[in-house]
């Protein structure tokens, strides 16, 4: 008997799917079903799907808005393969996420919807402090709980290391949150298994920077701005040795297993650098959020060697945070720098 499979679209999260991450909304957006949930209110039901708080009897109950609309006759599919989109240099790009095995629909269920909405309840006060950190409207979990409509094991649950990116795919055929019949292998509509030797030097310099404006307000429009103002210092503070014009610089234009690096310098023929810019008051978190990143991309850098990953930030690191620094150091393989912006002196990095 074949499988039923079907593969549909997820709200782009970065924190897992076990907490909101930051959209760009607008409450003008508010009402119009033309436009994505996490457009409207600044989150989306989809984005606890992972949460241990609702993980009951040994089963993840969770919201997939693409399944609410599957035939009420419909009690389970053997896969549900997901993709996210990413509002990426002004374009919207297509990830492949993964899939679960064995998700039983609940949606019509009563005795399994009341089940999860009496635990559910009881953490209104967590859920609504997780949207106001990421800015989002709280009127969008108010006036509409979150519901589950499905449960699965979390040992069937066969998401990727890293999302793919799908340049190939066809997103003005299968643009909506909406279950579309998977019929064949999963290879017909994503390219499934990258092979990182592939991993090309594109220099460039993108159009926007691709860094996400939490909800338009004016915390989030400074960091963008910041955000960029470091980047532009950057590429002043490499010249003459690396620019565009040589070919020998990436800024947001390179990807690593489909994600966009900051910026990459190529040093030499198989030789690359590569840097990440954060933004926060903290050096220890800067330091923690880059290194993570920058390991992640010089893992799946193909043919190129490492000459140096190099976090870059708006801190002069204190006695603690230049320690944290040198332990990085001494357990990782690769040559760690770190440039701190100063936009107030002439000279913008030491």
């Amino acid at each position: 008997m074949d499988k039923k499979k079907v593969f549909t679209r997820l709200t782009s999260n970065d924190n897992n799917w076990e907490v909101p991450s930051p959209h760009r909304w607008k409450k003008s957006n508010q009402g119009n079903n033309k436009i994505a949930y996490e457009n409207q209110y600044g989150f989306g039901h989809e984005e606890w799907l992972f949460h241990p708080r609702f993980n009951i009897g040994g089963y993840q109950y969770g919201y997939i808005r693409g399944l609410e609309k599957v035939g009420v006759n419909e009690n389970n599919y053997d896969e549900v393969h997901l993709y996210t989109v990413r509002k990426e240099n002004r374009k919207n790009n297509v990830y492949y996420l993964g899939y679960i095995e064995n998700v039983r629909i609940i949606k019509n269920d009563p005795v399994e919807r009341n089940l999860f909405s009496s635990i559910a309840s009881k953490y209104d006060n967590e859920i609504i402090s997780e949207i106001k950190d990421v800015n989002g409207d709280i009127t969008g979990f108010t006036e509409n709980p979150i519901k589950a409509i499905v449960k699965f094991k979390l040992s069937d649950v066969r998401f990727l290391d890293q999302p793919i990116y799908q340049p190939n795919f066809d997103l003005k055929k299968h643009p909506r949150f909406q279950p579309y019949e998977l019929n064949g292998g999963v290879e017909l509509f994503f390219h499934v298994d990258p092979d990182i030797s592939n991993t090309i030097f594109t220099s460039g310099k993108a159009s926007q920077l691709s860094v996400y404006n939490r909800s338009g307000n004016s915390i989030s429009k400074t960091i963008v701005k910041l955000h960029s103002e470091i980047i532009e210092a950057l590429e002043d503070y490499l010249k003459p040795n690396f620019s565009v014009e040589k070919y020998n610089l990436a800024i947001e234009t390179m990807r690593f297993h489909g994600n966009i690096a900051d910026m990459v310098t190529l040093d030499s023929m198989n030789q690359i650098s590569i840097y990440e810019v954060k933004t926060s008051s903290s050096g220890r978190r800067n330091i923690r959020e880059a290194i993570s990143q920058l390991l992640d991309y010089a893992s799946h850098a193909g043919k190129y060697s490492i000459l140096k990953l190099v976090i870059v930030s708006p801190v002069t690191l204190n006695k603690s945070e230049q320690m944290f620094l040198e332990s990085l150091r001494n357990v990782i393989k690769y040559e760690i720098s770190y440039l701190a912006y100063n936009a107030s002196s002439t000279i913008k990095f030491e």
